[in-house]
């Protein structure tokens, strides 16, 4: 009798569905493993740290749930930054990507809820600087705290509740910074690429301690990615009991330079106004700094006295100090230290030109000026009729100018001096 003989079609077919059993099998075993070996976890530190460029930590595995085109993503306890001053920590984050544009490669978010995040800046550059991933299209930011140091000073904002929807943006918290407190509200209608000059914007800053307060309103946002431009931001408010306007026209923010820029501002007061005309401030250190300044002061005794400052008591301040004028081309690192090269100014009657650096730790003025008159009598304490020139006031013993002033004509009581420089040295 013949030995039976194997169909080997039959063999290959047998063998396909053992194998395929044992994907079928095998497949929840692995994910099951990888799971437990906290895998997810492990991708998604690695791919946020690639796009950060910092550490980052989560406290345990991403949870996954379905809402109907929507994938949502749980991710507890997510820290970025250093683990002795971490730049954003928050105990709860929940995103929702809409699930056609993930089938077509594309990332969407449609809607992100943060419960108290605490938020550390300025961050560190990293990779190109294109700026801020595309808005949600819904954003719910509950009890945030934010603490962003620049040029030594630490803004504090707590409290925070921010809400965003269909490009309408709402905010509301606490700020403080040295020796200043108060609540701040925010209401902006952002606009999209396609719609240019449709976003609005409302700022209203208030102290919790006086009157001081700021409102400032924004017409013709534009927006191209994360850069953006407005036509026109005007305020007004109160500071120190001192109300003030404020109008700036044309100003730009550029994320990748992370570059502030503005055509012309302009700062008014009673008495005061201060005009910056093509203003550039980049926000990355060291915080470079342009500008053509044109500054007018009347009365600067009193606006002195506003800040703190009491000057010494003079014959005739009025006469000695009013107007203020300075003028120049500003350069220099905002706000530690800058330069005004070619500054003209006008103090009194007394007119000067030259050159001035100030470094505002300190405070310190280098100078180098020409003034072709001054006449020393407004500036000097009041004297008796009968009392003859006498000795000049002792000055400061902390002198904050330091430099070298060139006095074409100096004229003291019924004395003149001709071609006279005067070295100032700490």
């Amino acid at each position: 009798m013949a030995g039976a003989r194997i169909n080997p079609r039959i063999s290959r077919k047998s063998r396909r569905k053992r194998l395929l059993a044992l994907f079928i099998l095998g497949l929840p075993l692995a994910l099951l493993l990888f799971w437990l070996a906290r895998g997810p976890r492990a991708l998604l530190v690695q791919a946020l740290g690639a796009a950060t460029g910092q550490p980052v930590r989560l406290a345990a595995n991403p949870h996954f749930f379905l809402d109907r085109d929507a994938l949502g993503i749980v991710l507890d306890g997510l820290v970025v930054g250093p683990a002795a001053e971490p730049l954003l920590q928050i105990p709860r984050l929940q995103l929702e990507i809409a699930l056609p544009a993930l089938f077509h490669g594309r990332l969407r978010l449609r809607q992100v809820l943060a419960d108290a995040p605490r938020i550390r800046g300025p961050w560190p550059t990293h990779g190109s600087g294109t700026g801020l991933p595309p808005l949600p299209q819904a954003l719910l930011v509950r009890g945030a705290s934010v603490q962003w140091t620049q040029a030594g000073r630490t803004l504090e904002l707590t409290h925070l509740n921010l809400g965003w929807q269909r490009s309408r943006l709402y905010a509301r918290g606490q700020w403080s910074v040295a020796g200043a407190a108060g609540y701040l509200a925010v209401a902006a209608r952002w606009p999209s690429a396609s719609r240019l000059g449709h976003g609005q914007l409302q700022l209203t800053v208030r102290s919790s301690q006086g009157a001081d307060r700021l409102h400032l309103q924004a017409s013709g946002l534009q927006r191209a990615g994360a850069d953006l431009h407005m036509a026109r931001l005007v305020g007004r408010g109160s500071w120190r009991g001192r109300e003030f306007s404020l109008n700036l026209e044309q100003l730009a923010w550029q994320a990748q330079s992370a570059r502030l820029s503005c055509a012309d501002s302009r700062l008014r007061t009673a008495g005061a106004a201060l005009e910056l005309r093509d203003f550039q401030l980049g926000l990355r250190p060291p915080q470079p700094v342009e500008a053509q300044l044109q500054m007018w002061v009347s009365r600067p005794q009193l606006l002195a006295q506003g800040f703190g400052i009491h000057l010494p008591p003079m014959a005739n301040a009025h006469k000695a100090l009013d107007p203020l004028r300075l003028e120049g081309s500003v350069r220099g690192h905002w706000p530690a230290q800058w330069s005004m090269d070619g500054a003209r100014g006008q103090v009194g009657k007394t007119h000067f030109h030259g050159l001035l650096r100030a470094r505002l730790q300190g405070p310190h003025l280098d100078v180098d000026l020409q003034i072709p008159k001054l006449d020393l009598d407004p500036y000097l304490p009041r004297s008796s009729p009968r009392a003859g020139p006498g000795q000049l006031p002792a000055l400061p013993t902390r002198w904050p100018v330091q430099g070298r002033i060139e006095i074409g004509q100096l004229h003291w009581k019924s004395y003149t001096a001709r071609g006279v420089v005067v070295e100032i040295r700490p």
